[in-house]
């Protein structure tokens, strides 16, 4: 039995390794592409999973964005923009076209990442946010979007729960720096879900959620056609003081709506 349970083990480490050489050598492979011809054919030729579904869900991705800008009532124009997981660059788009300053996003995956370093406007950093927010200016942005670029499940794991705690306490305390006075962070995690169902049933009661509201977050009620069950049922808002504090990054207290 324990020879093949090690044998079960084996598999998957192999597997797992093969799956991070492909995308060592994919991002290898893009970061030489200076033309969306090149990147066009490259994609034609490799058929990646999620690029192309994302690209058909172009139009309802922009309108997620969109309702919440309206919904908020925020104004882009000649704004500091930051997107964190921006997938096919959709909240870039619309951010460009109604006259934002400065736009910059954070995209781990190499097709996405390609993809928008392309379009010539915005600024990219391709690495892992979880652990590289620290390596961005500081108090650079008005306006900060994160949607499903974050699990929510991955903090709650009740073994660890003081460890996820602390590990999210760390990620949203780096996240609050980098926007300037006045800044605006929108945050709509992912939640992992099967057949309609939530792994994680009470969201409120959640580790995610206990821990931004920590830090002075507000939970908006849902919004449609952004918030969806099972897997995008909250949306997170931090508003920072428009005048800087002395001690700490800080935000305003906002009730619950």
């Amino acid at each position: 039995m324990s020879s093949w349970t090690s044998l079960g083990s084996l598999r998957e480490n192999m597997s797992s390794l093969r799956d991070r050489v492909d995308r060592v050598v994919t991002r290898l492979v893009l970061n030489r592409v200076n033309t969306m011809e090149e990147f066009n054919r490259y994609v034609s030729k490799l058929q990646p999973r999620e690029f192309p579904r994302y690209r058909e869900m172009s139009p309802l991705k922009r309108l997620e964005f969109e309702t919440v800008v309206a919904v908020l009532s925020l104004e882009l124009k000649s704004i500091d923009f930051l997107d964190i997981g921006p997938a096919f660059g959709d909240s870039l788009d619309v951010c460009h076209e109604r006259g934002a300053n400065r736009i910059e996003f954070i995209e781990w995956d190499p097709f996405f990442f390609t993809f928008n370093r392309l379009k010539g406007w915005p600024i990219g950093y391709q690495m892992n946010h979880l652990r590289g927010l620290h390596h961005l200016e500081q108090r650079k942005f008005d306006l900060i979007w994160c949607k499903g670029a974050i699990s929510a499940d991955r903090f709650n794991k009740w073994p660890r729960r003081k460890t996820s705690q602390g590990q999210l306490s760390n990620w949203l305390d780096q996240l609050l720096r980098l926007g300037r006075p006045g800044c605006t962070i929108i945050l709509c995690p992912h939640w992992i879900n099967k057949d309609g169902r939530r792994k994680t049933e009470n969201v409120e009661q959640s580790v995610f959620a206990s821990g931004v509201h920590s830090t002075c977050v507000c939970l908006l009620p849902t919004i449609p056609n952004h918030n969806h069950e099972p897997g995008y049922p909250s949306t997170f808002l931090m508003r920072l003081p428009s005048q800087a504090r002395s001690h700490g990054t800080g935000c305003l207290p906002l009730a619950r709506s």
